[in-house]
């Protein structure tokens, strides 16, 4: 049997929590216009306040929790606060004269200081600064700052006349029908992160991110340059003075009969210095946008009054389109944690794949 001791960690729950409060707000304006087209412009406004967050209420300071006799103290408060604001645009055309279409588009903006009490992007569902969650606000986890989507219905026209050439052709061309839709929209954000390196020193190591360097200096991640013998920039600098740097990665910046680090922060896109929180925002690096096509065809026949058949073909990804980013069976998204081998690697969350479905349909 275990024994308990005063330096284990424990989850509770804030004795004042209380219920979070959503208020939702909206101004839309719809217009018809000639040839049965409607057009709708909204602007929608969304507010969260007393959202469920984590808070680490024993964080370390420099390696030292501010009670040292207890262990971490993980509790669920209600210091969560979101808010969202989107314009959408929509129009339609009510199936018409064989003809159907619509259309929307929204560009909008959710951002909040936690996006769920379970890990959603970074790592951790504690912010790295655990007294001030202003440093943790930044987009939500499920921030999308454009989406389209359209879909249409056409039903071809067919011919018509009683001469045997026009009911030959009537056999050929009634009947059929192409319809389809496809969705385009942003990438999900994601948080530039060190998976289990406590740079800080709050004694927690998935929440801490790094500090912005030098932008122009590309990330290599590749297995040899990843190599601790290596002195090839990886393009992540490490440093404890925050002055003199080496390689996070390899031996770059390593003086090879001193040991001492000789790099600069402009060697390095992203820097670990040790005792600090970094000032790469949370959730400010964006996945790659994708796009979902879907398409069908089929031809009705009639064989009586009460009786037809139908044979249908159904295409998605028709276009064989590779998306980036991950979301399916299982594929992450690009990674943005620091310590992983796939650091930022989009080639590693490619998806999708061309699926063709036919079926043949008799009613009575």
């Amino acid at each position: 049997t275990p024994e308990l001791s005063p330096l284990d960690s424990v989850t509770t729950v804030d004795s004042r929590l209380r219920s979070p409060e959503t208020l939702q707000w909206n101004a839309n304006v719809e217009r018809e216009l000639s040839g049965g087209w409607i057009a709708t412009v909204a602007y929608v406004g969304t507010r969260g306040e007393h959202l469920y967050l984590n808070h680490e209420l024993n964080p370390g300071v420099d390696g030292v929790r501010l009670n040292p006799d207890r262990g971490g103290i993980f509790a669920r408060t209600n210091n969560g606060d979101s808010n969202y604001h989107a314009l959408q645009a929509k129009l339609e055309r009510a199936f018409r004269h064989g003809f159907l279409f619509r259309a929307g588009y929204t560009f909008g903006r959710s951002i909040d200081n936690g996006s769920e009490v379970f890990v959603t992007s970074g790592g951790s569902t504690r912010a790295q600064d655990q007294f001030s969650f202003r440093g943790d606000r930044g987009p939500s986890a499920f921030d999308r700052q454009h989406r389209a989507v359209f879909t249409w219905v056409y039903q071809i026209p067919g011919t018509h006349g009683d001469s045997g050439a026009m009911r030959a052709m009537n056999v050929v061309t009634n009947g059929w029908q192409v319809s389809g839709t496809a969705a385009f929209e942003s990438g999900a954000p994601e948080t530039i992160s060190f998976g289990g390196f406590d740079q800080n020193g709050d004694l927690s190591g998935f929440n801490d991110r790094p500090t912005l360097g030098n932008p122009t200096v590309p990330i290599n991640y590749t297995a040899a340059c990843r190599d601790a013998n290596s002195t090839c920039d990886t393009g992540v600098g490490f440093s404890v003075d925050g002055v003199h740097f080496v390689d996070f990665n390899s031996s770059f910046g390593l003086d090879p009969v001193t040991g001492n680090f000789t790099a600069k922060a402009s060697d390095f896109h992203y820097l670990a210095i040790v005792g600090t929180n970094g000032n790469i925002g949370r959730n400010t690096f964006y996945n790659p946008g994708r796009e979902d096509w879907a398409m069908s065809i089929q031809r009705e026949f009639k064989i009586h009054e009460r009786q037809a058949f139908l044979l249908r073909m159904e295409a998605f990804n028709p276009f064989n389109h590779p998306n980036l980013g991950g979301g399916e069976d299982g594929v992450p998204s690009v990674s943005g944690d620091i310590i992983n081998a796939n650091f930022l690697n989009k080639s590693v969350t490619s998806v999708g794949g061309r699926s063709i479905k036919f079926y043949a349909r008799y009613s009575f």
